[in-house]
């Protein structure tokens, strides 16, 4: 019998959000090392939410939202994410 505490624990994530072709890590910076170098444990798929402005991404994630608050994701990154099929592009804009 499994244990229940394990199926109630959440699923570590990593989720980047996007607009204009640029990335920020929107959750789960205990893997931003990880992500970067491609070393190391990393919670897969990695997802990313691509939004078409920034507009739309205040609609989604809600008015208070700060980029700044965020870390910045070089996109080259996000291309070898992508060409490893580690990626799931998520757009919330078509839902």
């Amino acid at each position: 019998m499994k244990d229940s505490r394990i199926q109630d624990q959440p699923r570590p994530r990593v989720t980047l959000v996007s607009t204009n072709q640029a990335y920020w890590l929107y959750e789960g910076v205990a893997y931003l090392d990880a992500m970067l170098t491609g070393e190391g444990d990393l919670p897969m798929p990695v997802r990313c939410l691509v939004f078409k402005d920034w507009q739309s991404m205040q609609r989604h994630l809600g008015e208070e939202i700060s980029i700044t608050r965020f870390w910045g994701i070089n996109p080259g990154v996000v291309a070898r994410l992508r060409d490893a099929d580690q990626l799931e592009e998520i757009y919330p804009d078509q839902c």
